[in-house]
């Protein structure tokens, strides 16, 4: 295919594959490509296979792009990502069609290979994870991603058969791209990994997350730094402290715990918590007081009794997130897991829908006492042609410094008649009311 062809990359699931997807457009635009956000010839998808509803929705974009692809709009269909570490099979054999496969050793290689000039290469060979990248966020926030890979095995999950072992990138490597970042115009720096917290215990010499956050902190221009993905078995004082005194650190923690009863977490091939976990969350809110902690709980997972779910619904309901993600045990072939008798599918949904029940009402008494309260801001779009909620024009899409990107919901800014707000901007706003997991606020001037 000619070097003009144009490539429309779909990338699904986490901020960890939509850094890859960044890697190769940036491979593919240096390669002669040309990055599209829509009608590429090339349909490039970079899949996620963590749990089987991740599969479901690769195979459904999978198969529109290939029915754009027999209609005539698109030349080559590419598949590339964790799928293709998992299932390359079925994506050989079942969905007839697909052009060309890439794994995750193959991103740097990705133009040689769309272009023929190089074979698909072969897993296991655990290249280097740097890497220049082409942003598909919104310019003024990135990911950055510290480590590649997962020792822990839990019982359930296909990560390290897919990812591999746990190994974190050189310091240096990681505050260089940090600072190219920044210069690039990046205020929001997202820092993920499998297991970030343990960021730097595999180096050689040894390094830490405090010793990285506080290199970051020193970065001219970069405005907030938020952390994803900590392990509560990793999360040591000295990072504790970093996160309640740097100033361009949130104090905001991604937890993701996936269950607070230690017997559930032994049967998960997981440690008991350091603590029982009101205990364990108390002291990380006595270290950094204005903490906002967010977790991720599965549900339904095989041996949990009922006993163990209705424990998990009170801690949720007694307050200790502040964000929740839910989600289902998912069986997964190869995993130990898959080998134990599931749970029935309708007491499973209806675990997950008690959850994000008592989660909403958690959320909303909170939301309820903020009224009134200032808060910091970062603007991400002010292109909003109709504001939601009736809010009037000139209002922009943004976020508290207690909301992730595309996770803990927005923030709607109305500014002060005559002032125009611009997108990487961090303003003060006051919140004036919610609707659902949204914010209102009106800036101040």
């Amino acid at each position: 295919m000619g070097s003009k062809a144009s490539v429309e990359i779909i990338n699904l699931g986490c901020p960890k594959n939509l850094v890859d997807g960044e890697r190769m457009a940036a491979k593919l635009r240096a390669g002669g490509y040309k990055l599209v956000q829509a009608q590429g010839e090339i349909i490039l998808i970079n899949t996620c296979s963590f749990i089987s509803s991740a599969r479901d929705e690769a195979r459904l974009t999978i198969r529109e792009a290939l029915g754009r692809k027999r209609r005539g709009d698109a030349r080559q269909v590419v598949v590339a990502g964790c799928m293709v570490e998992s299932h390359p099979g079925e994506l050989e054999g079942k969905l007839a069609g697909i052009d060309c496969l890439i794994s995750l050793d193959d991103i740097d290689d990705c133009a040689e290979i769309l272009a023929g000039a190089r074979p698909r290469g072969k897993k296991g060979s655990l290249r280097p994870i740097a890497g220049e990248r082409e942003l598909l966020t919104r310019a003024h926030i990135a990911y950055l991603k510290v480590s590649e890979g997962c020792d822990n095995h839990c019982s359930y999950c296909l990560i390290p058969s897919i990812r591999g072992p746990y190994r974190s990138r050189p310091l240096g490597e990681v505050v260089q791209e940090a600072e190219n970042l920044v210069s690039g115009g990046v205020v929001e720096l997202v820092l993920v990994a499998e297991d970030t917290s343990r960021y730097g215990d595999d180096l050689n010499p040894q390094s830490s997350l405090a010793e990285l956050l506080d290199r970051l902190n020193a970065l001219e221009g970069l405005q907030w730094i938020r952390l994803l993905y900590l392990s509560p078995y990793s999360i040591s004082d000295e990072l504790l402290k970093s996160i309640a005194t740097l100033p361009r650190v949130l104090p905001y923690m991604d937890i993701p715990i996936q269950h607070t009863q230690d017997n559930i977490l032994r049967d998960m091939s997981r440690k008991p918590l350091p603590q029982p976990i009101d205990a364990l969350i108390k002291g990380f809110r006595r270290a950094v007081p204005t903490l906002c902690l967010r977790t991720t709980l599965m549900v339904g997972f095989p041996t949990e009794s009922e006993k163990d779910f209705t424990a998990l619904l009170h801690n949720v309901r007694s307050g200790l997130f502040d964000h929740v993600g839910v989600f289902s045990f998912s069986p997964e072939a190869g995993t130990p897991a898959y080998e134990i008798a599931h749970l029935p599918r309708r007491v499973v949904q209806k675990r997950v829908v008690l959850i994000l029940m008592a989660q909403e009402r958690t959320v909303f008494a909170k939301y309820r006492r903020m009224q009134g309260e200032v808060i910091d801001a970062i603007v991400d779009d002010t292109s909003v042609d109709r504001p939601p909620y009736s809010l009037p024009a000139g209002t922009a899409r943004g976020r508290s410094e207690f909301q992730a990107p595309d996770i803990d919901g927005v923030s709607w800014l109305t500014p002060p008649k005559g002032v125009f707000l611009k997108e990487g901007y961090i303003v003060k706003a006051r919140l004036t009311s919610f609707r659902g997991f949204d914010l209102l606020a009106e800036v101040l001037r």
